[in-house]
């Protein structure tokens, strides 16, 4: 694919990735970095705490502050782990996927990060529910880091491959591939699923 001239400089340079303690959200920081450091963005690392944050504040100052002091120190480990720099947030939320819009929409992030489920072979993209759930109605493209990502070694990006339906959140998603596709030097595959034909309804039925 001939990728086109450059866009306006309107696209937003912030990634944020999803870092939760396992080994999916592990991958997807190396590769959210990886972006990063490709694109000249930004990166925002968040962990989401399982509480109700805010209410938790209310009721036990000092138990929210020991919180965010562990949350904070286990994602700085994470950080110094993957040997990457990143801005760090705390977002409470019951559920994780719509921690990550909120962010993004607040950081006006051109990409998100999760990693994949820890079931299936290495190298695979599964997405598991917390990253079923960023994908849907999410404010900006969705990165889904392969399994076992941080662990293998990796040459040049050399091919970007992006979804895409004619929808608008397909034809943005697009536009961010062109983006980093041409910081990168890489080509862009795009791919789209076509529907098997379903059987024929409403046939002529027997007799003369």
């Amino acid at each position: 694919m001939t990728i086109p001239s450059p866009m306006e400089a309107t696209m937003s340079k912030t990634i944020v990735v999803g870092v939760d303690g396992r080994e999916g959200g592990h991958d997807a920081l190396v590769l959210a970095g990886r972006l990063a450091r490709m694109s000249g963005a930004d990166l925002v690392a968040l962990r989401v705490l399982p509480f109700d944050y805010y209410g938790t504040r209310a009721a036990s100052p000092s138990f929210a502050e020991v919180a965010d002091e562990d949350a904070r120190a286990e994602l700085a480990a994470e950080l110094a782990r993957a040997g990457v720099h990143a801005r760090v947030r705390l977002q409470g939320d019951s559920s994780p996927a719509r921690a990550l819009h909120r962010v993004a929409e607040q950081e006006r992030a051109a990409l998100i990060v999760v990693g994949s489920t820890h079931r299936g072979r290495a190298g695979r993209v599964l997405a598991g529910d917390h990253a079923a759930g960023v994908l849907h109605a999410s404010p900006c493209p969705v990165v889904v880091a392969p399994r076992g990502f941080a662990a293998r070694e990796w040459g040049p990006v050399t091919r970007i491959g992006v979804g895409f339906d004619g929808r608008p959140e397909a034809r943005q998603a697009l536009d961010h591939a062109v983006e980093f596709a041409r910081e990168a030097g890489a080509t862009i595959e795009v791919m789209s699923v076509i529907g098997a034909p379903g059987p024929e309804r409403g046939g002529r039925s027997g007799g003369s």
